[in-house]
């Protein structure tokens, strides 16, 4: 178990990893290691998970749930591609 909270404590989104994938994960490992999905703790966490445009972009919004970050950064994500 040890190992899974530093993992948890190093997590990040992964170069190449979207986000719904990276959310996936973090939701994943939060429940693995009874975390409550709903602290601003958590948030904070998830947020700086992000890589770093969308972490910064993110911060703007002042979010206050995980839901509702997530859903920004996969619109900026895909609004990103499609600029490309």
């Amino acid at each position: 178990m040890h190992k899974a909270i530093m993992d948890w404590k190093n997590f990040k989104q992964l170069k190449g990893q979207n986000v719904q994938v990276y959310t996936q994960e973090f939701r994943r490992r939060a429940l693995l290691l009874g975390i409550d999905l709903h602290s601003q703790d958590t948030l904070l966490k998830y947020i700086g998970g992000l890589n770093t445009y969308l972490r910064h972009t993110i911060l703007m919004f002042n979010p206050t749930s995980l839901d509702e970050v997530c859903v920004q950064a996969t619109h900026l994500e895909e609004r990103g591609k499609q600029i490309l």
